[in-house]
């Protein structure tokens, strides 16, 4: 009441943006000099600068704080020289900052004495308090379960966990922050038995583990609070799973990598992309929602859109234009239907609204959701129900059979399109949509329950590169967008870094508004791209940006970049309201031009050059009946399993006795029934040093019918064989060697990753240390990190040996 009467609280710069620094000034003890200090010129401006930078009606920015600091800097009354700005950086100067001094460059403004210094070094400490305060912060918010509870989702708890994991790793810049919750040790794995025995609870990472035991009320409810409902959950969803974390780890590099975001927006991130990932396997043509030979957009195409012609009729004297239709959409059709006694009479039908549209937007169909919905659930189950069951012909009320595109259509057909529309337009339940009333027993009688049910979602499958941390380049991470993470942009283009006029240093047309192909300032770059320094530079451009082209934020131009050229490239955006239009099945062409989805929405495509646009031919054929589609039919040379390719899978994949047996077995059969004489000796030199492989690697043959022939999963030590794609990745026949050659690649894996995670665990082990900055000493002095030379001299030694055995 006295802050709204006084406005006392705006006037001494006490807002979210200052309250971080505030609060760590308060705890070290300083009273009179906070307020001074939070009332200077420059913080104002720069509060005002971050708030500005934080509209919702200007253009995104990333990295806002550090955007906001060099604008303030750049000001006429705050630049100072060179040597000026190495003071700051040194600190050796913030005595100055007494409470008389902060008072009078309050008082007297740019006339104080050393005033520009004076408000530069205060903006440095400023930041560097609002990090401290940032990192107090998060320890807070990790440890708070006693108090806030364990989150209102699944994806919050785990969040939740991975500050957890952080303090007992020692990620965190505040020492001995650990303490907060008990007592970390770091063990060799191989003591996990005796530290559980003493109540720890220990997490292995190659042949170290960190063991933990709870010793505050803090800790206590982190480990049988957290950490059992994740363990409990955590094998329910697949948020864990390699694939789906790498996609969160990928956006958050993108999107939303600002560590002031809250727990609760950090999770609503998550879902969406989770959804946006389940709408992506949804498309995947294996599923057997649609026929083998076609397409998700082909099936969006027949059944989304409506197609209508000029033509030209003669009226008496004068010959007009008028349109004319030449093929109706299911939307179409369906509105038919529902003036049939059927459409009227059949509860769920009745439920559906239409709308057809002319100006090649797509046709929808649309669940109307009312109050009474609970109490009508059952009726609208046996109405799917009684359509699926009924293989009757549609007829009008003159009794003339209504057809579709030319064709008869059934109940059943009506019913198993509008399922397929439900999944081709997103297949996520919302306020318009039905997904929640298709039939379990319809999803179990084709592959779909079956093949989402083994769907193992690692990196290989979505197609994530290696994060730096774990041995892949920076450039090659940030511009080797995963397939699904470049159709989400695309779905929501408005979560990328947004540019104006003053960020575009040249565009390809008269007017930017009018332009395809752009390319970005220095500072534009700098302002929204990556710090990743090379030769020449060290800001990247980002891989995406957009120009926002109307007052609605929906409104955008999506751009890739273009390492080869360095320009941005305008692309089209994908989907509408109530409708996604994911394709997981590139490997079909049709949709995609140079690796991107292209749209089928008019209002959302780019310029590209119309022939390189896939010509969309319509197929105007309805489905076939529900049986035909139950079992895909896969190509002979995929189908075709020599003797030895069953044996060699059957009997040593899949099976409980795993680990180094395994391994030997495999390994000892390829040495005795292989024709290829490298593969022999490859195989046998790796017997030789099986010990070298992770003591609990997995061997796994999956049916699923994959892009990858073979994967190996470090997290999960495991190696896993897709026979269906081994004949289309070598462009050969499924036979022994092709086997062969994807078990021996997928090992190496194995044995050289598991080494550069062991010889970096090992490093700081003191008994081992010795050991390993021996090896390491016989290297030649490249400008590698040590986990990079103890990984190549493995492989020399073995490729060695495989060289002379040959």
């Amino acid at each position: 009441v006295d802050n709204e009467k006084e406005q006392i609280l705006d006037k001494l710069n006490i807002n979210t943006h200052t309250f971080r620094a505030i609060k760590i000034l308060n705890q070290l003890g300083f009273t009179k000099e906070t307020p001074l200090l939070m009332a200077q010129d420059i913080l104002f401006d720069y509060v005002k600068e971050i708030e500005r930078l934080s509209s919702t009606i200007g253009s995104y920015v990333p990295n806002k704080k550090e955007q906001a600091m060099d604008n303030v800097l750049k000001m006429k009354k705050y630049q100072i020289s060179d040597d000026e700005y190495k003071i700051v950086l040194d600190q050796s100067e913030r005595d100055i900052l007494t409470p008389k001094n902060l008072e009078g460059w309050i008082k007297e403004g740019p006339k104080a004495n050393n005033y520009r210094l004076a408000q530069a070094i205060i903006l440095d400490l400023f930041t560097e308090l609002d990090q401290l305060g940032l990192d107090l912060q998060t320890l807070q918010s990790t440890i708070n379960l006693d108090s806030k509870g364990l989150g209102k989702s699944i994806l919050e708890t785990q969040l939740k966990e991975e500050q957890v994991m952080k303090l007992i790793l020692g990620e965190t810049p505040i020492q001995n922050a650990v303490k907060t919750i008990g007592d970390v040790q770091r063990i060799l794995r191989s003591k996990t038995k005796e530290y559980e025995a003493k109540g720890y609870r220990v997490f292995p990472f190659g042949d170290t583990a960190h063991a933990y035991k709870p010793e505050t009320i803090n800790g206590f409810a982190i480990s049988y609070g957290l950490f059992t409902s994740n363990d409990l959950w955590s094998r329910m969803f697949p948020y864990r799973n390699s694939g789906v974390s790498g996609m969160f780890e990928w956006a958050d590099m993108l999107m939303g990598g600002d560590a002031t975001q809250s727990q609760t927006g950090k999770a609503e991130m998550r879902r969406d992309i989770w959804l946006g990932m389940k709408s992506f396997r949804y498309a995947d043509r294996n599923l057997g929602l649609y026929e083998y030979t076609s397409s998700a957009t082909e099936e969006r195409l027949r059944l989304i859109y409506d197609r209508w012609e000029q033509k030209e009729v003669v009226d008496g004297e004068q010959i007009i234009t008028e349109q004319v239709k030449t093929k109706d959409s299911l939307a179409a059709y369906l509105r038919m239907v529902q003036q049939t006694d059927l459409g009227k009479k059949n509860t769920f039908l009745a439920s559906l609204e239409t709308l057809v549209q002319k100006n090649g937007d797509p046709s929808t169909v649309r669940y109307r959701a009312s109050v009474s919905e609970q109490s009508n659930e059952v009726h609208l189950y046996i109405a799917i129900l009684q359509l699926l069951k009924e293989n009757k012909t549609i007829v009008g009320e003159n009794g003339e059979p209504i057809l579709f595109n030319g064709e008869t259509y059934t109940q059943r057909q009506l019913m198993q399109d509008l399922i397929l529309y439900s999944y081709m337009t997103g297949g996520i339940q919302e306020a318009i949509q039905f997904v929640k009333y298709i039939p379990a027993a319809y999803l179990k009688s084709i592959p779909f329950a079956d093949e989402l049910g083994n769907t193992e979602w690692n990196r290989v499958e979505l197609g994530i590169p290696d994060h730096p941390s774990r041995g892949g380049t920076p450039l090659d991470y940030l511009y080797n967008v995963p397939p699904f993470m470049q159709q989400y942009i695309q779905h929501n283009p408005e979560k990328v870094p947004s540019v104006n006029e003053k960020d575009i240093a040249t565009f390809d047309k008269q007017s930017l508004k009018e332009s395809s192909i752009i390319t970005l300032t220095k500072k534009g770059v700098e302002k929204i791209g990556f710090f990743i320094p090379s030769d020449t530079r060290d800001y990247q451009e980002a891989p995406f940006v957009t120009i926002r082209t109307g007052i609605s934020s929906s409104k955008f131009k999506l751009f890739k970049f273009k390492v080869k050229t360095g320009e941005y490239i305008q692309i089209d955006t994908l989907g509408a309201h109530g409708i996604s239009e994911y394709n997981s099945d590139e490997d079909s062409l049709f949709g995609f031009t140079e690796g991107l989805h292209t749209t089928l929405i008019k209002r959302n495509e780019s310029p590209i050059d119309p022939l390189a646009r896939p010509v969309t031919i319509d197929p105007l054929t309805v489905r076939q009946e529900p049986e035909s589609i139950k079992k895909i039919e896969t190509p002979e040379t995929e189908a075709k399993v020599s003797t030895f390719v069953d044996d060699i899978l059957e009997k040593n994949f899949n099976k409980s006795e795993q680990g180094h047996d395994a391994a030997k077995n495999i390994l000892n059969q390829i040495v005795l029934d292989s024709d290829t004489p490298y593969y022999t000796a490859l195989a046998d030199e790796l017997v030789k040093h099986v010990d070298q492989l992770p003591p609990d690697i997995k061997f796994v043959v999956s049916g699923l019918n994959k892009l990858a022939a073979g994967s190996y999963i470090y997290g999960e030590q495991k190696v896993t064989v897709f026979p269906s794609a081994i004949g289309r990745d070598l462009k050969a026949n499924l036979n022994k060697e092709n086997v062969n050659r994807i078990i021996l690649h997928e090992m190496l894996h194995g044995l050289t990753g598991y080494k550069v995670m062991y010889y970096e665990q090992i490093l700081n082990n003191r008994p081992n240390k010795a050991k390993a900055e021996a090896i390491i000493a016989k290297l030649p002095n490249w400008k590698w990190t040590k986990k990079d030379e103890a990984a190549v001299k493995s492989i020399r030694v073995l490729m060695n040996q495989v060289k002379t055995a040959i």
